[in-house]
Formats: C-alpha cells, structure tokens, sequence
C-alpha cells in the first residue's frame, strides 16, 4: 500500500495477460475500487508476482517469472511517469543471477534494498568425500541455494527515484 492508500498486488484472477498479474486498487472515499491490471508493459505472458511500490509510486520493482515457473524468476523495475508505466527493464547482475531472485523491499527512507536469492556457492559435486558434520554445516550455512535474504545500498541498483 502506498502513501494515498491505493494497494498494488499480484493475482491469478481471472482476465490476466499470464500465470500471474500485477494489479492496482485505488482507495477512495475509504473503499477500494475494482482491481485494474497495470497492462501490457508490467505483465506478460509469464507470472509477475511481489510488487514492491514505492511509497510515492514513482518506481515499482518486482518478479517475474517467465514462463510461468518460478526456476528462474529474476527482478524488474518499472518507473511511472506522468501516470504511465514505462516498459519494465530487468535488474541487472548482482541483483539478478542464474537462479530465483524474489521478494523486492526497500526501506522507507531509500536507503537499503533488500531481495532473497536461491544463489549457491557450493559445487554440485565435490572432489572431496564429507562427513554429515561437513554436510550439516553446508546446508546451514548462507549460499547454500536454500535462500538467503540479501541487503544492498539502494544507490547500488542506479535507479533515479526523482
């Protein structure tokens, strides 16, 4: 929800372009209206999920999943000028990789971003044999491809929020 309270959210209702819309309600007159899909240059014919909007609705940062699978689901950001959303661009690397990113916040005085990956930095295979102590200690560790929550300086994503 942003500051005039109108909701932003992803919805498998029925009338979408894919798997999985983002749609917006306007608060008025303390009632929300009738969801309205944000249109071709936001959803696809994939899934687009977890929209984080900015509190002033100047950027909108989210997922998409394309085809509709969530294997390799990487982040997009749109930005509204003048009421219109421009055509969503992907986030470049580090914020995307080769696996899922997902889950799109920013702090609400900008400074931080803050996404989760299933990145993994251990080899499939391994050229040595592990204990269950190794195997534990791997799996509970962070880039074990089991998500982790990472947090970025929000200048890093290069986004003018102006």
């Amino acid at each position: 929800v942003v500051d005039n309270g109108t909701m932003y959210f992803g919805s498998r209702r029925d009338g979408g372009k894919g798997g999985s819309d983002i749609y917006k309600s306007e608060l008025i007159n303390g009632k929300y209206q009738t969801p309205i899909n944000l249109g071709d240059v936001i959803n696809k014919s994939g899934s687009e999920y977890e929209p984080f909007i900015s509190p002033d609705e100047k950027y909108l940062i989210f997922l998409v999943a394309q085809p509709d699978d969530l294997v390799n689901a990487d982040l997009y950001v749109s930005f509204n000028q003048n009421g219109n959303w421009t055509s969503a661009e992907k986030l470049p690397p580090p914020f995307n990789s080769d696996v899922t990113e997902f889950s799109p916040k920013v702090t609400r005085d900008g400074k931080y971003f803050f996404f989760a990956s299933s990145r993994n930095i251990y080899p499939s295979t391994s050229n040595k044999k592990e204990t269950m102590a190794d195997v534990q200690k791997r799996i509970h560790s962070a880039g074990n491809g089991l998500c982790d929550i990472y947090q970025v300086d929000f200048s890093a994503l290069k986004i003018k929020t102006n």
